[in-house]
């Protein structure tokens, strides 16, 4: 069960530095509903692997970042 929480925590940071990468690039948009889901799903694992390792300040960060991905997701669906 480790492994998962290590692979989950490795997909995590991997998906929100891709979404911002791209949005430095200006490849993608912050507007996008791609960068909102990187953003969402990544944070979302990062959560579950700084849970399961006991890292409460990134955890704390990442809870706000989902926060944060699921507003824009919410403004987005309105739109």
């Amino acid at each position: 069960m480790k492994i998962l929480y290590e692979v989950l925590g490795w997909l995590g940071m991997a998906s929100v530095l891709i979404a911002f990468g791209l949005n430095s690039l200006q490849k993608l948009s912050a507007n996008s509903l791609i960068y909102i889901l990187l953003n969402g799903v990544g944070s979302a694992f990062l959560i579950v692997n700084c849970y399961h390792n006991q890292a409460m300040p990134p955890m704390v960060l990442n809870i706000i970042w989902l926060a944060i991905a699921l507003t824009s997701l919410w403004n987005y669906r309105k739109k």
